[in-house]
């Protein structure tokens, strides 16, 4: 009995060594510390006891040797189909929206791959766990891809070999190209694959020369969070003080104060690049013309007044802050986020009727519910009614459209909602980002934008919030208490 279980300690231990070689080839310490064993368990069998292969099965019955033929046939088995599904990581995904896998959009990206991509993770080992998983499904859509992981607590030279700022780090390796990144969720991987296999990056040329939000501002009021999210998503990103800068690819004007004068009026007017454009309400001030009629050629006038929609009431908001469920509308940048867009204090359009060039992205409630209010100072007072100056809705507050040129503009009536205080809002920055995904003709890579905010606001109706109060409050301790009393009745009888 002695020798049989030596014998089969032996086999097995021989099989965990090859299945280790397998999927853990890694752990190259461990492996050679196994082997030395194994090799040293093996001078004590044949030389010590003086063993040899003939005396080891000579002693073994028929029926022990079909047991340890059997266990050794298993375990190769289950070692095989290890070694099959830890090569191929095939799975399937039942949830509804595909949130265990990758995107299509994604998956198009990972194919352009035409050579070895490195992909290495510098953070303690105890993180690797979620930062594996996610590479994996990216290495299971490439075989170019290769995933490393780099202990930080261990090697922290690497670090400063490598310039690297925060921990956990990303970094990718393409040919003679490298990209650096910090937070790792498939749209910023994604992004920055597009990056590093890329031969052009798009540049977003971001104005500042009347009062826009600043880019580089980090306080409240400020516009880093943005710039943050487009070079995130694998936008390059330049401040300008004009619009006769021909590197860029796209503009981008958040909210000026200023008047632009004639000339600035005209470049902006006749500009053939993609502009994305958000204006704010004029306070105590009369709207200008040259601003507000800027796109009149195509139907479109911006009028100096504040959206109202009593539909926010449902979510516990003012009537000033819009809530839009986007998955409602067909443009492109909004038709398939799953995401409550908050826009407050907007300003509304007039289109002009049967204007087919014009594609509204948000729109308010039908009136009575919306206007367009145009006396501020009964919005100062708190006694905001329609009036016969005042504009019915649904009053639209973010359109799309080509200029007669035929670039394409996205056209928003606020610009707050863009603002480093609402960066929990994380519909409002995907929004953001597939229309600027839109003007970049990048629609591919739309479906990236799931949310990467780590506190993203939850906004819930009026009818959800009484659903969970009534579930949690009443009808679920109701539930406790009448089992339970009558599984002390029932035990009562016992």
């Amino acid at each position: 009995m002695f020798r049989y279980t030596l014998v089969t300690f032996y086999v097995l231990l021989w099989l965990v060594f090859g299945g280790l070689i397998l999927v853990a080839r890694e752990y190259q310490l461990f492996l050679l510390s196994y082997a030395s064993f194994l090799i040293v368990y093996t001078f004590v069998l044949f030389y010590v006891f003086e063993w040899s292969f003939r005396n080891i099965f000579s002693f073994l019955s028929l029926k022990k040797m079909e047991i340890l033929i059997n266990a050794v046939l298993g375990t190769s088995l289950i070692l095989l189909l290890n070694f099959f599904l830890y090569k191929n990581n095939a799975f399937w995904d039942i949830t509804k929206q595909n949130v265990n896998e990758l995107t299509d959009s994604t998956k198009k990206v990972v194919k352009t791959i035409d050579q070895p991509l490195k992909m290495t993770i510098y953070a303690p080992k105890e993180k690797w766990k979620g930062a594996a998983e996610l590479l994996g499904l990216y290495h299971a859509e490439s075989s170019y891809i290769q995933v490393k992981a780099i202990d930080a607590n261990k090697n922290l030279a690497y670090a400063k070999t490598h310039n690297l700022k925060e921990v956990p780090a990303y970094i990718l390796d393409y040919g003679d190209k490298r990209k650096i990144f910090y937070s790792l969720t498939e749209k910023s991987l994604s992004s920055q694959i597009y990056l590093v296999t890329s031969q052009h990056v798009p540049l977003v040329c971001w104005h500042t020369s009347h009062g826009e939000i600043n880019p580089e501002l980090q306080d409240k009021d400020g516009g880093s969070f943005l710039k943050n999210q487009l070079e995130t998503n694998g936008f390059a990103v330049k401040t300008v003080q004009s619009f006769e800068d021909s590197s860029c690819d796209i503009h981008l004007v958040l909210g000026p104060q200023e008047n632009y004068k004639t000339g600035e009026v005209e470049g902006l007017k006749n500009l053939n690049k993609p502009l994305f454009l958000a204006l704010d309400p004029l306070f105590g001030k009369q709207a200008k013309s040259d601003l507000f009629s800027i796109f009149q050629d195509v139907g479109v006038v911006a009028t100096n007044s504040i959206v109202v929609d009593q539909e926010s009431k449902k979510y516990g908001e003012e009537p000033l802050n819009l809530i839009f469920d986007a998955g409602g509308s067909k443009h492109p940048s909004v038709k398939e986020l799953n995401q409550k867009i908050v826009i407050p204090l907007s300003l509304g359009f007039k289109v002009s009727k049967d204007n087919v060039r014009v594609d509204p992205i948000l729109e308010t409630s039908k009136f009575p519910q919306s206007w367009a209010e145009t006396t501020f100072s009964s919005i100062g007072e708190q006694k905001v009614t329609f009036d016969a100056k005042d504009i019915k809705g649904p009053v639209p507050i973010a359109l799309s459209f080509q200029k007669l040129q035929g670039a394409k503009v996205i056209l928003v009536g606020s610009s707050r909602f863009l603002l480093n205080g609402y960066r929990q809002l994380a519909g409002n920055f995907n929004f953001f980002i597939n229309s600027i995904f839109y003007l970049s003709g990048q629609n591919e890579k739309m479906s990236f934008s799931r949310p990467d905010l780590k506190k993203e606001q939850l906004i819930f109706s009026e009818s959800q919030i009484n659903l969970i109060i009534y579930l949690s409050i009443i009808f679920l301790p109701l539930a406790l208490f009448v089992i339970s009393f009558f599984s002390y009745r029932r035990l009562k009888k016992l």
